[in-house]
């Protein structure tokens, strides 16, 4: 009698540990699915975000000579602003 309460203690230990370890792997497996989505939310707007930078970057380079607060901002920021002489 005393075996068979040894084993059912053990199996039951053994699921109890099942559990356990299952429900960490969810918790970790959900964490990571969040931040891949963020990833990807990341990578699907970046194209947009890449032109609008690059738009940012003309008026910038069209209007740093005539304003010169603003080429003392871009300056502090160790941003070069090198224009492209008219044609």
């Amino acid at each position: 009698m005393k075996v068979v309460n040894f084993v059912i203690a053990l199996f039951a230990l053994l699921v109890t540990i099942s559990i356990i370890t299952n429900n960490v792997l969810i918790s970790s497996n959900a964490e990571i699915q969040n931040e891949l989505g963020a990833v990807q939310q990341i990578a699907q707007t970046a194209p947009g975000k890449r032109e609008a930078l690059i738009r940012l970057a003309n008026r910038v380079n069209q209007d740093a000579p005539l304003d010169p607060k603003l080429r003392e901002l871009l300056t502090s920021l160790q941003i070069t602003v090198n224009p492209t002489p008219a044609k």
